[in-house]
């Protein structure tokens, strides 16, 4: 299960820092540009208590990130798909959780 952080404001360094920040309390596996206005990053929340994530959504809010990524079923952009505009979604950082046996 992966948990996605995204913010509408700020520098990409300034949203970059805080995403890396939040990876000291969930491990950050993915990065994407939106090609907008903002970076998406994915969150490795497999087997963590529920209440540890959503502490993790809400301090990440605090923080200054949008709360319409919390909602199971909201559709997220595609790492390397194409927008509309005919734009690649580039992934800035890929570091994939460890596999299980």
């Amino acid at each position: 299960m992966s948990g996605l952080v995204e913010f509408d404001s700020g520098t990409f360094d300034a949203q970059a820092a805080i995403l890396l920040h939040l990876g000291r309390y969930a491990p950050l596996v993915l990065v994407v540009h939106s090609r907008g206005k903002s970076l998406h990053g994915w969150f490795h929340v497999e087997g963590l208590p529920e209440p540890k994530v959503d502490r993790l959504f809400r301090y990440a809010v605090t923080l200054g990130a949008d709360t319409s990524h919390w909602p199971r079923c909201q559709l997220t952009r595609m790492p390397d798909g194409m927008r509309d505009t005919g734009q690649r979604q580039t992934v800035f950082f890929f570091s994939p959780p460890p596999a299980y046996a």
